[in-house]
């Protein structure tokens, strides 16, 4: 599913996520000492900590309910739902509840992919051209390999606001052709592997050749290669699990309440984000992956390795993978929603933690991401980031001065500014009249956003320490990479 871009606080005040990562989690993590890994620490202080983030989050009342689980070296510490699985407040969620988790299916794709390359009936090096002889004649498609599919290096325009109004209207199923219609007369964004640019049609083109060349349907492979594997009997496309009574529907925040989600029709989506599963279950898929359940470690290498794009810039998205790091600890892992975050899965390779966060609801202040923060902070035995105390001396501001955009909405212009007697750099959008969001500067080119905290900002830059682009970070995951405009 498509990923919603957070929209900066450029006005006084401060959301939950703020309040919380300077006020009440403070008090929550006092008791919890740094660097102390959450598996030797009591889980009954542990599972105090959870329940009164947890409990904070449902009391805002943007999220209507939510499941948290948190795993350390595959055994459960904590797994727990909050809130609710209906409007009416009828139906509690619980551990057992179901929920969409959107594009954290695309974790689950690639690893498919790997397996059918070890397999031998497929190569990720092979041309997309190879598979479909018939794909639309654009320049430059000849040169896209199924690792550009998987990496979102591929160039190719994301299909889901097209694909998504006409089947809410047909209520037909597309077909690779129809894809293909909706390519046709298009420009690829950029030359396949020399940019990033998240796009759902990369993974609907793969999902179509891993059911042609295994001669399974997708669900028939999920059920192969990942269910069996990580013993998850829930997981299965939304359409095969949304008429059981422990599957809790997608609704959306309103003025008036919480309402069904448009989301919960689209039920011909597959491998870009058409998977429903527990946060428990979820949360054991990372350390089958890592431990070689899945696929081999050749392939899990493959899995959480960036791309080297254009002007030796790297990405730190893999092959289904975001990648990142998370108060000085490596994370892998995706996000994924619509209007907003509604699932969230991390692993801490080094502390061998899983965490997922599922949400039931979309459209409010708070969401799967702002709740994953908090959980992680606890769950790795760490204190909320003083950025006062982290904070650097910027020597050459102008450096950084200037405009970006993603390549797939240009019109949408993230602008880096200076102010006149202040030393630090502000984020805004291109043409607000607010001052914009403070970036409180970390060395070595990276900031923080000043109201949050565990975001990160990075800047590429070139020989001469100019910025070429931005990689969004946001709870430790690789979001977004906007490159500067020319002058």
């Amino acid at each position: 599913m498509a990923v919603k871009v957070r929209i900066f606080q450029l006005t006084p005040g401060l959301n939950l996520y703020a309040v919380i990562s300077t006020c009440f989690l403070a008090l929550i993590l006092s008791s919890c000492n740094e660097q102390i890994p959450a598996h030797h620490a009591s889980l009954r202080q542990l599972s105090g900590q959870l329940d009164s983030i947890g409990n904070l989050f449902l009391e805002t009342g943007e999220v209507l309910g939510f499941s948290i689980a948190v795993l350390s070296e595959g055994d459960t510490l904590y797994a727990k739902g909050f809130g609710y699985a209906d409007p009416a407040k009828s139906i509690p969620v619980d551990d057992k509840t179901i929920f969409n988790i959107a594009s954290v299916t695309k974790p689950h794709t690639a690893a498919i992919a790997l397996k059918l390359e070890e397999e031998g009936k497929l190569n990720l090096e092979s041309y997309l051209l190879d598979y479909f002889p018939d794909f639309p004649s654009i320049p430059g498609a000849h040169k896209i390999k199924l690792k550009h599919l998987l990496s979102h290096t591929s160039g190719l325009p994301d299909y889901i606001e097209f694909m998504d109004s006409v089947f809410l209207v047909t209520r037909v199923d597309p077909v690779i052709d129809d894809y293909f219609s909706f390519l046709t007369g298009k420009s690829l964004l950029f030359e396949p592997g020399t940019n990033f640019s998240y796009s759902n049609t990369g993974f609907v083109l793969i999902t179509h050749i891993i059911e042609r060349v295994s001669g399974e349907d997708y669900s028939e492979l999920i059920q192969r290669v990942i269910a069996h594997a990580t013993g998850s009997g829930s997981l299965n496309l939304q359409k095969f699990n949304q008429n059981k009574s422990s599957y809790s529907p997608l609704f959306t925040r309103t003025d008036s309440g919480f309402v069904t989600s448009l989301m919960n029709e689209l039920t011909y989506i597959q491998g870009d984000g058409g998977l429903s599963t527990t946060a428990l279950e979820l949360a054991h898929f990372p350390p089958a992956l890592v431990l070689g359940k899945v696929v081999g470690s050749r392939s899990m290498d493959k899995m959480q390795t960036g791309f080297i794009l254009d002007k030796k810039m790297m990405s730190d998205y893999g092959l289904g993978l975001r990648m990142g790091w998370f108060e000085g600890e490596k994370i892998i892992g995706h996000t994924g929603g619509g209007m907003s975050f509604i699932s969230t899965l991390g692993y801490f390779p080094e502390r061998k933690i899983s965490i997922a966060v599922l949400v039931n609801s979309e459209g409010g202040q708070e969401d799967a991401l702002s709740i994953f923060g908090p959980v992680a902070l606890v769950s790795l035995g760490k204190g909320t980031p003083d950025l006062a105390k982290l904070e650097n001396s910027l020597v050459n501001p102008q450096y950084y001065v200037g405009n970006y955009s993603r390549p797939e909405d240009k019109e949408s212009v993230v602008s880096i500014v200076v102010y006149p007697g202040d030393s630090r750099l502000y984020r805004k959008r291109n043409g607000s009249n607010t001052r914009g969001e403070a970036l409180i500067y970390l060395g070595n080119h990276s900031f923080a956003p000043e109201h949050y905290p565990m975001d990160r900002m990075e800047f590429m830059v070139d020989g001469n320490g100019s910025a070429l682009a931005i990689k969004d970070y946001y709870n430790g995951f690789f979001l977004n990479l906007r490159m500067r405009k020319d002058d």
